[in-house]
């Protein structure tokens, strides 16, 4: 939930100048005047905890402040209420396996739409599975591989096709970050086992289901239909007149 409400008063604040032809290379370059106003973000099922502020930690070498921070995101997140009875290690992994979790749940459900995030660093990830960015965000009409909102991403390292890296790279730093808190060396393995592997087996089923639905299929018959999925999407990027993403699967549904 947002609400933006303006107070009257006016803030100088830096932009860019008409004549700057590219924005990602070039800071703002000069103060103007806009008027100001407070932002305020409700959060009814999960609380603001990012992944960020527990890598800050680890990069800070506080430990127990980490321990606290997840013991805060678990009991203040609907969907981690069943792990605060866990404590120790055990609560450290638990965690971190649904943090992976509702992160994939997240970005299939945005390739499912056709959205893209734009700057999907850990910054802007909550524990409970959704973006704190406000900007610069988009849903993609024309399908391109390469969309992104974003024009200080000049390299696409958070465009449309690579949001699905992006947040396995994300979450490879969040689980070492977790890991400097674990205590016993079988929980340390583990954790390595969990972030060379949950990633991977839960994303490859939820977007095989995602896709196996857009497509109207009732079964997933392997690598002819990844094969089948990606023509279609390969010949929609290349399309000269541009496919619409949205309307393409709503017509292929009727």
């Amino acid at each position: 939930m947002l609400s933006v409400v303006a107070t009257g008063d006016f803030i100088d604040r830096p932009w860019y100048k008409e004549n700057v032809e590219s924005r990602a290379k070039f800071p703002p370059n000069h103060m103007i005047k806009e008027k100001e106003g407070v932002v305020t973000r409700l959060a009814p099922e999960s609380s603001f905890l990012r992944l960020g502020h527990l890598e800050l930690a680890w990069r800070r070498e506080e430990t127990e402040n980490m321990v606290k921070m997840v013991k805060f995101g678990v009991a203040t997140t609907s969907s981690m209420k069943h792990l605060e009875k866990l404590s120790g290690d055990e609560l450290i992994l638990a965690f971190y396996k649904k943090t992976v979790e509702v992160q994939i749940e997240l970005v299939v459900n945005w390739i499912r739409v056709g959205f893209v995030e734009g700057n999907m660093n850990n910054d802007n990830l909550s524990v409970g599975g959704f973006t704190l960015d406000l900007g610069p965000f988009a849903f993609m009409e024309k399908y391109k591989h390469s969309f992104q909102p974003f024009t200080s991403d000049g390299s696409g390292h958070y465009n449309f096709l690579n949001q699905p890296q992006a947040i396995s790279t994300a979450l490879s730093v969040f689980g070492a970050a977790l890991s400097s808190a674990l205590v016993e060396e079988e929980s340390k393995k583990e954790m390595q086992t969990i972030i060379s592997t949950h990633f991977k087996d839960i994303f490859t089923r939820k977007y095989k289901n995602m896709r196996m639905k857009k497509l109207g299929l009732v079964d997933w018959r392997g690598k002819s239909d990844d094969d089948l999925w990606w023509k279609l999407i390969d010949g929609m990027d290349g399309s000269q007149a541009g496919v619409d993403y949205t309307c393409f699967f709503a017509g292929l549904s009727r």
